[in-house]
């Protein structure tokens, strides 16, 4: 029987080790780092000096197109519970997945990641890069990814798809830091002409706003889709971290945390971590450098 991991768990911070926290104008930390498919690595900015350096001015978003046996730790306070999702062929759940791939010992791991492109998944930095907590050092890009939109239990509606190449920053994979704990997989497909992808976007004044939260949880059946609706408690000391009270489990990695405008779903942040000691949960915002970051990989690739 395949044995199942979750990754959530990784960067707890009180569990692992200290939280490390870097400053917003480190430009090296911003950079971007990929792998594609046939193993070749690159570093590069992706953007100016300039848009490195802004702060959120504005307001601003990129439309979207409206067409188990091991468990990690999970942070159940019970403010916000979860409830299933039971038909993921629907929109905007055909846009979430579970994605599975191999660490660097050969066991089979998974998170969840949405679509905000055609072919580009935007997940949690830890769902695409190997870094090891407890020593503090890098260890490798993650292997077979996969992408499963829609997936419902042990039905894939849309099947697996491959990706050709894995993104992330700097600060994620050279010091593993919470901060910069974001990333994107670029598909072999372009399986999102067919089910549609979500907004992504930034504001000023996040805290107080509710977002809805979904994954795939490691504590409930195999392959299910959950949703939670919470309000964002406070952003952390470098206003990069959203700090919220929906309940989250291993698994939901990497999983949107949303907010409705009209008719567009818009990704605010990305689910990250939990305190083990502490009644809160970690998303990293997507704040307006971010969202240049994201936004540059997507055009690129």
């Amino acid at each position: 029987m395949t044995k199942f991991l979750f990754t959530l768990f990784f960067l707890s911070a009180s569990f692992f080790g200290p939280y490390y926290s870097y400053a917003f104008d480190d430009k090296d930390m911003w950079r971007t780092h990929e792998i594609d498919q046939d193993g070749n690595e690159a570093i590069y900015s992706g953007f100016t000096d300039d848009e490195i350096l802004t702060s959120d001015e504005s307001n601003s978003f990129v439309g979207n197109l409206p067409t188990r046996e091991t468990f990690s730790q999970k942070n159940i306070i019970g403010m916000y519970p979860r409830k299933q999702i039971s038909n993921t062929k629907n929109y905007p759940y055909r846009t979430m997945g579970m994605i599975l791939f191999e660490n660097s010992s050969g066991s089979q791991l998974s998170c969840t990641g949405t679509l905000v492109g055609p072919r580009h998944v935007l997940t949690a930095g830890h769902c695409v890069f190997e870094f090891d907590s407890f020593n503090n050092l890098p260890v490798d890009w993650y292997k077979n990814v996969k992408f499963y939109p829609g997936q419902n239990g042990k039905s894939s509606p849309y099947g697996a798809v491959k990706s050709k190449k894995l993104l992330s920053t700097r600060g994620y994979t050279k010091e593993g830091s919470n901060d910069y704990d974001y990333g994107l997989i670029v598909l072999a497909e372009d399986i999102g002409d067919d089910v549609g992808w979500l907004a992504y976007g930034y504001e000023n004044d996040i805290v107080g706003t509710w977002l809805n939260v979904f994954g795939y949880p490691g504590d409930q059946d195999y392959g299910t889709l959950w949703r939670a609706y919470c309000p964002i408690e406070d952003e952390g000391t470098t206003n990069l971290i959203l700090h919220y009270k929906c309940d989250i489990a291993g698994g939901q990695s990497g999983g949107p945390m949303y907010k409705k405008v009209g008719e567009n779903r818009i990704i605010h942040g990305i689910i990250t971590a939990e305190y083990l000691y502490w009644d809160m949960n970690i998303g990293r915002r997507i704040s307006s450098a971010a969202y240049s970051t994201i936004k540059n990989w997507v055009s690129n690739n």
